[in-house]
């Protein structure tokens, strides 16, 4: 699963998006088209038996609303296709982004995060594991602040301390904490042993802010609505699904080792 901004939330779980109302509407249409290559029957009584056929059978409907739902996945898997090899620069070599693991891993993930995403937090150290397990994978961070109005500045304070060497160390901090003031977030940095102030600088500069404004525009084109979402091999895995995340990740390997 993954968080997203308040005014973007959807209703999760299949049953809540099999029976909303545009899927409702469009299932009813398929229906109807299918009942068009039937005998004539009044209008009035066709209406009724559609009514009555669905109530006596609902698996019905939920099957053509599923099959909907996998045409409209691999649509949506299309167009984020090209969209990846469209953007493969900006996703995979842009030197700003902090990478963990293996700097030199032959497969890359990308991961799209926010500090302020459960998820997120969640999923932190089963990659951190995937990553002790995997030794030819690499992780590009890409900081994502969508989720609430301090995860800009939580990306910011993050993105400041890639040049110290220690962003991984940040990046887990950050992860494993609730802050609520930015006065709590100088706290822990000074903790750590950095000048806060000197990264509070840092983080509000324009360096700093344009990465972060390139990766905001770079996640609406890949119409990127959630965190985490992890992309492997051009193949997109939205939130903590780990297993997901390993097959992808499986498939990538496979497909280097048979060039």
């Amino acid at each position: 699963m993954t968080d997203t901004p308040p005014e973007t939330k959807r209703p999760t779980g299949s049953v809540a998006s099999w029976f909303s109302k545009p899927n409702i509407a469009i299932a009813l249409g398929v229906v109807a088209v299918v009942l068009a290559g039937a005998p004539y029957v009044i209008p009035g009584v066709q209406s009724l038996q559609v009514r009555q056929g669905l109530t006596n059978q609902p698996q019905i409907l939920e099957d053509t609303i599923k099959k909907l739902d996998e045409v409209k996945t691999a649509e949506k898997q299309k167009a984020a296709d090209i969209a990846i090899k469209a953007n493969h620069d900006a996703l995979y070599d842009d030197d700003r982004d902090p990478v963990l693991g293996n700097p030199n891993g032959a497969i890359t993930i990308v991961e799209f995060l926010d500090y302020n995403c459960a998820y997120c937090k969640l999923s932190t150290p089963q990659v951190e594991q995937l990553l002790a397990e995997n030794k030819d994978v690499r992780v590009v961070v890409k900081e994502y602040p969508i989720i609430a109005e301090s995860s800009r500045a939580l990306a910011s304070y993050a993105l400041a301390t890639k040049d110290s060497g220690r962003y991984a160390e940040v990046h887990h901090a950050f992860m494993a904490a609730k802050f609520t003031t930015e006065a709590e977030v100088m706290t822990a940095l000074t903790q750590m042993g950095f000048d806060a102030q000197a990264i509070a600088t840092k983080a509000k500069s324009e360096v700093v802010q344009e990465h972060i404004n390139a990766v905001e525009k770079l996640g609406t084109q890949l119409e990127i609505n959630g965190t985490p979402t992890f992309i492997v091999g051009g193949v997109v895995v939205n939130g903590a699904d780990m297993n997901a995340l390993k097959a992808a990740i499986e498939a990538q390997r496979a497909s280097l080792s048979s060039k």
